[in-house]
């Protein structure tokens, strides 16, 4: 039963403005990054760890979070529209 008490404490934590916010920017980095040829999400994590040094740990994983998933996706925007 304790597990699920932190389950809904860390959704709480996530659904917060700030932390939600992050990760709607992280989103949006990614999906940019990932859409632009030579960019890769890795690329773009890699650029914007710096910014997270200022952040909390769950601030900035929640960003770096949501620059991996926005770069997954954004990487098969291209791949879609080719459409083999």
């Amino acid at each position: 039963m304790e597990f699920f008490n932190d389950i809904v404490m860390g959704f709480s934590h996530a659904f917060q403005l700030t932390p939600f916010l992050l990760m709607c920017a992280g989103i949006v980095i990614g999906v940019i990054a990932g859409a632009l040829p030579g960019i890769s999400f890795v690329n773009a994590m890699a650029l914007s760890l710096p910014f997270t040094y200022a952040m909390s740990p769950v601030n900035a994983m929640l960003f770096l979070t949501g620059i991996y998933v926005g770069g997954i996706f954004g990487g098969s925007i291209s791949s879609i529209l080719i459409n083999p």
